[in-house]
Formats: structure tokens, C-alpha cells, sequence
């Protein structure tokens, strides 16, 4: 057997000093001979560096200091990074058993693709809510425009990623989204294996951002896609723009905002929807139609 690629696996953190210990571990028990391991904390003020230290044998490069946020700690972090392949881990969340092995065979068996997508599992303190769908449409303006992301369970090619560096500092929330953004636009989805795999695990809790700022996560996702469809690279890009449209409707229906998913919906026209987009569309239409005669 061919000598196991170098992952590299940036893990930012700031005063998750209950979890990260939990999050290294997942990381170290995979028993991945081949495994790069940076850690940079924001200079947390709980048990943090104390539980760092504690795995620092295993550990490439660490420090404890104050920095810009997220983002900047994983662009910190991607200075020491010298892998094949690379993901960032967030500190409350952990990798599932196996797969660091799982996507050194893909990357092995699959040269010429520069993206491995698995599952995640989401769990709280009660257990596993549920796994994670695919993220990958039939068709890339599909993929595109609806825009799921799957972070901890996406590992990109370093050489890829790097042409998408740095990570924008501007982002608190989207930074994974926007790098998604970025690849699909350069390279659709010909590039690219999504494998149901379980990857990682994400967890819930009420600190987490996750839980508890939807609404800056909306603000920040709404100006990437602005900005996307300001200047269309390619005419599928700009295709995109009926599933965005046609996503974003669903979200707002399922908050309530009726009038506000119905303004959305009249943005999209059938006629620029696949088969599954328009099956979608034509349930959004029912759904709301049926809402207005219960009124």
C-alpha cells in the first residue's frame, strides 16, 4: 500500500475548554499515521490551553493568543499547513471513527478529483438529532444556488484550496459557504466526490453560532449571493439564481413570512427550473394557495 497523504486539520478555538479535549481526541483516535495537527486558541480565558497542552505530543503547532475571530485563527493556522489534503474541525465538534482512512482511499483511488464530501452527524447533549443529506444536486446551478454547505465534513485538495486563499476575515458566519461558493463557481461539480460516508460530528449547543445567530448568518449568506450574481462568471452561475430564489422562498414560508417567500417565489420562473426545481416550485405555489384560503 502507497504511503498514507498528509491531512491537515486546523482546529480554531476560544473558551471551549469543555469540548476541545473531546474534539482532539476524535481526532487522535483515529490512528492516522499521517495526521497534521494545528491548533489555534484565542487566547481563552477557561481550562482551554490546559487541556491543549495536555495533547501537545500529538500536536504540529499550537498557541494560545488573542486573534481576529474564526476566520483569522484558520488562516493562521493554514501558514503551518503542509498536507495533501485539508479541513478546519471547529473545537465543540469531532471526526467520526474512520475517516481520515475513508478519504485517504478516495484521494488514493481518485487523483483527479480535488474535493471529498461526506456526511456529518448532528448531535446534541441528548444524542444524534439526525445525519446530514447530500449537498451535491444533479445538476451545479442546482448545487449552486441552493447553497448547503457541509463544513466539517468537506476536505479539500491543498493545492485547490490555496487558490481561494486567505479565507475573508470579513465573514464570522459564511466563510465556509463562501469558499464553496468560490470553488463551485471556478470548477462546478466535475471535480468533486460526495461519498455518504459519515465524516464528522457536528454538535449543537447553545453557545455555539449555530444555534444562536441565524439571523447574521442570513445577512452574511444574502451578500455573498449579491455579490455572486453582481458579476456571473458563467451563464450556469447565473442559472443558479432561480434555485436561490427558489430556496430562499422555501425558508421564509417555513418562518411564517408568507408575503415575503410569495415575493421571492414571483423572482423565479419555471421555465429555468430542472424537473425536481420545478416540482419544488409548484409546492411552494400549493402551499401558499392553500395558506390563504385557511386565513
Amino acid at each position: 500500500m502507497s504511503q498514507l497523504p498528509v491531512i491537515s486539520i486546523v482546529v480554531p478555538s476560544y473558551n471551549q475548554g469543555k469540548f476541545i479535549g473531546e474534539t482532539l481526541s476524535s481526532l487522535i483516535n483515529q490512528d492516522y499515521s499521517n495526521l497534521e495537527l494545528i491548533v489555534i486558541d484565542g487566547g481563552s480565558n477557561d481550562n482551554s490551553a490546559e487541556v491543549i497542552r495536555s495533547f501537545e505530543k500529538h500536536i504540529k503547532h499550537w498557541v494560545s493568543e488573542k486573534d481576529r475571530g474564526q476566520t483569522h485563527a484558520i488562516n493562521k493556522g493554514l501558514e503551518h499547513v503542509t498536507g495533501e489534503l485539508f479541513n478546519w474541525l471547529n473545537s465543540d465538534d469531532v471526526l467520526e471513527p474512520g475517516a481520515l482512512h475513508m478519504l485517504a482511499k478516495l484521494a488514493r483511488e481518485n487523483p483527479e478529483k480535488n474535493l471529498f464530501i461526506g456526511r456529518s452527524r448532528f448531535f446534541d447533549a441528548g444524542g444524534t438529532r439526525r445525519n446530514s443529506d447530500s449537498i451535491v444536486f444533479s445538476k451545479p446551478e442546482m448545487t449552486l444556488g441552493y447553497g448547503l454547505v457541509n463544513q466539517p465534513g468537506m476536505f479539500y485538495r491543498t493545492h485547490t484550496l490555496r487558490e481561494f486563499l486567505p479565507l475573508n476575515e470579513s465573514l464570522n458566519f459564511c466563510m465556509d459557504l463562501d469558499l464553496w461558493i468560490r470553488y463551485l463557481s471556478t470548477y462546478g461539480q466535475q471535480n468533486l466526490i460526495e461519498t455518504e460516508f459519515c465524516i464528522a460530528g457536528f454538535r449543537f449547543h447553545k453557545e455555539s453560532k449555530t444555534e444562536s445567530a441565524v439571523n447574521p448568518f442570513r445577512s452574511e449568506r444574502d451578500q455573498l449571493y449579491e455579490q455572486l450574481y453582481s458579476h456571473p462568471t458563467k451563464e450556469w452561475v447565473l442559472a443558479s439564481k432561480a434555485y436561490y430564489h427558489l430556496w430562499k422562498s422555501d425558508e421564509l414560508l417555513l418562518e411564517g413570512r408568507a408575503d415575503d417567500s410569495a415575493a421571492e417565489l414571483s423572482k423565479v420562473k419555471l421555465a429555468a427550473l430542472s424537473f425536481a426545481g420545478m416540482r419544488r416550485y409548484l409546492g411552494l405555489k400549493r402551499r401558499h394557495t392553500f395558506g390563504k384560503s385557511a386565513q
